[in-house]
């Protein structure tokens, strides 16, 4: 019967080397993500032991013995399984192999003259024992064996009690001892395809055809034989000795006719090498498929050839294939096996099989070549490499001296088309494996551009030669670039790197070199004058480039770029200390807005140190509470009486007094410190106009700006409802404020929070309205209800120039919006606006930002008594703002 034996299928071996894999490869299965394959197994191995056991329990023990002339006992079972165990034949498919043996003789004599109990005990015994002490199988080959022998024979002898229950030797006891082997037989390959499976983690059934036909000869010869004995007993016990010469030479026939079978095999495996090698035009091509077929030769998990370089310092070319595809090709490498390899091979002179342990030796074999066979590659001027192939699979993992010498005779045919030209092609790959490593070592994968390691190499350069014209870096931020990043993700972010490093290679000569630097910081180096001509229009053709928007994945993105100079000295720098210095003017060009370009100047370390110091006293502020607001009335044009009020923030420095928002809020946005005074002043905000409930008429809102950070948070909507509900105040009496810009950066996102916003009764308004980007494509999709006219656009003197504000109005008032107009200090402004149809102004005319109490006074006093002030919360701590809120 075909022994259900276990492949190595390498679950456990580690790899040569690392590999890349290429190909298609089988599906594979769900399972195998979650499950490491030596689990699966055993998982499945306690399935057909519980099943064998409950057969036996349930089914076998209950079967009446046989009605025949004579009745085996346990121990002759035992033994005859134990015997036939010992001496199987091997046949190999491939990456497993499968073994026969003559079980089929001792099982179908069990059937007829044994009791259904003792057969499967004996088999499941004897046979795992001569496993174990003659065949020294691993543990987990051991007992996938021993339960698959258990419930193998409990299912044959279980079909033969159901087919033929009772009665004399005849045609039908016959049939149904086939039908019973046939049926076991079945089931050790489902087993043995089905265990490998679970090894490799994908199905291998289709192995199951190449060993079916062959089993089943092998199973009905065996079956015959074994019925014949059978009729014999029955005739004449005496007559059994009959059988023994038919065994034997039946035994000796398997062997004899699968080895000229697998000889055969061999000897079209080594035809088809030298075939390989001769039509196959190219030198690594040619590997590849020599070590494929190789591996298959002699059924290994993995072949290699490496090939020594020709001059001092090279590296080891090194090509491997191993199983479901994976394959390196000519990949410089070295390490502990190369050199280990280098020096037996020496020592030895020729192949050999790495032994696993070897006493008296000081050095020990690698451990992942061990078991491996070696041949060395050589031509007439000595060795020029080394071929391998390790972790041999099926029933028996190790290689035998056979294997050894045809693996021999392939080296030698690996050694011939190398010697025949092809070598000096693959190691002139070498030189430019070397080229690309550089290339990929000293450049950007992303964007191609150079990386900041050859920037500050030729920055360095540049320095040391001290040209007539001056080295000049520049460094080069993008604007806005984190928001794009974190509003449509990564992704779209590394689209948008590539797209700007194209662009800033179309500004530069090709003399000058272009780096990512990291992130989306870029760096230009250029020569220059001591004017710096060049520098200030690459500087100004970058910020052109940059600010035209980038089409990216449907989407239209909008970002800009902040630039600093710095020219050397000429006296002898750092090129660190260079780039240092255009990055502390670049901080310095972002600090006046954004889109600009700044040359360094000593001062500006100064500067930063302010800026930083600057930042980690706002970190201070935020547990201290030194944030306070003020509020600018916003005045009806027609009724003159206040509508609402904008808060503005102002910082109660300890030392400097109260700080306008101008000094700290933009180092607050570059730092997560704005989020925090964010959301403080939103609930601040809402508590205080909670307070200007007026005994009668309208009550006024309250505006508050938002930064982009606050908007692109996921807590953005939450954040407002928690101010909302911890001030009391109604959400149509606040109104969140937004610029142009923002909008622009995800008009999806924001067009989306917008929606929400309306749908929770909060009016928008958009500031500065005309001052950004041209936004008036996408006003329709925000739901906003106020636009505010930007100063800009109010403090004008000519004539024309009221063309905007007019404009702007006309435009609100189609849209159905309220106009806003801010900076109104003149009544000649008021008495325009007012004319145009401009709803609402503020500015110094009619107030200067008030504090708490006297915006309270002043909406009292509009109503022309003294009010009931609103009951509301008291005024939150900002350290614990982010527990009020539940942010």
């Amino acid at each position: 019967m075909v022994e259900p034996g276990l492949a190595d299928n390498g679950m456990v071996r580690e790899p040569l080397t690392a590999v890349r894999r290429l190909g298609r490869r089988t599906p594979a299965w769900p399972i195998r993500r979650g499950i490491a394959p030596a689990v699966r197994v055993w998982l499945f191995i306690g399935v057909l032991a519980t099943l064998a056991v409950a057969l036996y329990v349930g089914v076998v023990r209950h079967l009446p013995p046989p009605e025949g002339p004579l009745t085996l006992p346990l121990v002759v079972m035992a033994v005859a399984f134990y015997v036939i165990e010992i001496k199987v034949v091997h046949l190999h498919f491939r990456r497993g192999a499968h073994s026969f043996s003559l079980s089929e003789v001792p099982l179908v004599i069990g059937l007829f003259f044994a009791t259904p109990g003792d057969i499967v005990l004996a088999h499941a015994l004897a046979g795992g024992a001569a496993l174990l002490i003659h065949r020294r199988q691993k543990p987990m080959k051991l007992a996938f064996n021993v339960a698959t022998f258990g419930l193998g024979t409990g299912l044959a002898v279980a079909l033969f009690g159901m087919l033929a229950p009772g009665g004399e030797f005849g045609p039908v006891q016959a049939a149904a001892a086939i039908l019973a082997v046939l049926a076991s037989n079945f089931f050790g390959m489902v087993s043995v395809t089905t265990v490998i499976s679970l090894s490799e983690g994908r199905p291998r059934y289709t192995k199951m055809r190449q060993m079916a036909l062959m089993s089943t000869v092998v199973a009905v010869t065996n079956v015959s034989l074994a019925l014949l004995a059978v009729a014999l007993v029955i005739a004449d016990v005496r007559a059994i000795w009959l059988l023994t010469i038919p065994m034997a030479m039946l035994f000796l026939g398997y062997r004899s006719y699968l080895a000229e079978y697998q000889q055969h095999e061999m000897l079209e495996l080594l035809y088809e090498s030298s075939r390989i090698i001769q039509r196959s035009p190219e030198l690594d091509s040619a590997l590849v498929a020599l070590l494929e077929h190789t591996r298959l030769m002699f059924r290994a998990e993995r072949a290699e050839i490496r090939l020594y370089p020709k001059s001092e310092g090279g590296g080891v070319l090194t090509t491997s294939v191993g199983p479901d595809g994976e394959t390196m090709v000519m990949q410089p490498q070295e390490g502990e096996q190369t050199e280990w390899l280098r020096s037996r091979l020496v020592k030895e002179g020729k192949a050999l099989i790495v032994p696993h342990q070897e006493e008296g030796e000081e050095e020990q074999a690698p451990f992942s070549l061990r078991g491996a066979m070696v041949a060395p590659l050589h031509d007439d001027a000595g060795p020029i490499g080394v071929m391998l192939v390790g972790c041999r699979l099926g029933a028996l993992t190790s290689f035998t001296l056979d294997d050894l010498q045809l693996f021999e005779t392939v080296a030698n045919h690996a050694s011939t088309a190398l010697e025949n030209g092809q070598l000096e092609r693959s190691l002139a790959q070498l030189s430019s494996l070397k080229e690309e490593l550089r290339f990929q070592a000293y450049h950007d994968p992303l964007t191609g551009l150079a990386n900041r390691a050859l920037f500050i190499e030729q920055v360095d350069r540049q320095l040391s030669d001290q040209p007539d014209e001056l080295p000049v870096v520049l460094f080069v931020d993008v604007d806005d670039f984190k928001m794009v990043n974190d509003s449509f993700g990564h992704g779209t972010g590394d689209a948008l790197l590539i797209e700007i490093g194209q662009r800033l290679r179309g500004c530069v000569r090709n003399d000058d070199m272009a780096a990512r630097l990291g992130g989306d910081e870029f760096g230009i180096l250029l020569v220059d004058d001591a004017r710096l001509s060049r520098a200030h229009a690459i500087s100004e053709r970058i910020i052109t480039a940059l600010k035209t928007p980038f089409a990216i994945g449907g989407k239209e993105l909008r970002v800009g770029a902040s630039i600093g100079i710095a020219a050397s000295t000429g006296a002898v720098e750092a090129p660190q200390e260079l780039l240092r210095n255009a990055d502390v003017a670049m901080y310095m060009a972002k600090a006046r807005g954004k889109g600009q370009a700044a040359v360094f100047e000593p001062a500006m370390h100064a500067t930063m140190i302010q800026r930083h110091d600057l930042g980690a006293a706002l970190h201070r502020a935020v547990g201290r509470d030194e944030f306070l607001l003020r509020f600018q009335p916003v005045v009806s044009l027609a009724e003159g009486v206040t509508v609402g009020a904008e808060a503005l923030i102002r910082w109660r420095h300890p030392v400097r007094g109260v700080v306008a928002p101008a000094d700290f809020i933009g180092v607050a946005e570059e730092s997560d410190v704005i989020l925090p005074i964010g959301r403080w002043v939103l609930v601040e905000a809402c508590r205080e106009a909670r307070r200007w409930d007026p005994a009668r008429g309208a009550a006024p809102w309250v505006s508050v700006n938002l930064s982009a950070r606050q908007v692109q948070q996921d807590s953005f909507l939450a954040d407002v409802g928690a101010a909302l509900e911890v001030s009391g105040l109604p959400p149509d009496r606040l109104v969140l404020e937004v610029t142009e810009t923002l909008m622009m950066q995800d008009p999806e996102g924001s067009a989306e929070k917008f929606a929400a916003l309306k749908r929770m009764g909060v009016r928008t308004a958009i500031d500065d309205f005309g001052t950004g980007y041209s936004s008036l494509s996408y006003l329709r999709k925000f739901p906003v209800d106020m636009i505010k006219i930007a100063r800009d656009f109010v403090d004008v003197a000519d004539e024309d120039d009221w063309a905007f504000a007019h404009a702007i109005v006309s435009l609100g008032q189609r849209l159905g919006l309220k106009i806003v107009a801010e900076g109104v200090e003149r009544a000649a402004q008021a008495d325009r606006l007012q004319l145009m149809g401009c709803d609402y102004a503020q500015g110094y005319l009619f107030a200067r930002p008030l504090q708490a109490g006297a915006m309270l006074r002043r909406v009292a006093a509009e109503v022309g008594a003294s009010r009931p002030v609103a009951r509301v919360p008291l005024r939150p701590r900002l350290a614990s703002l982010p527990d009020v809120i539940g942010a």
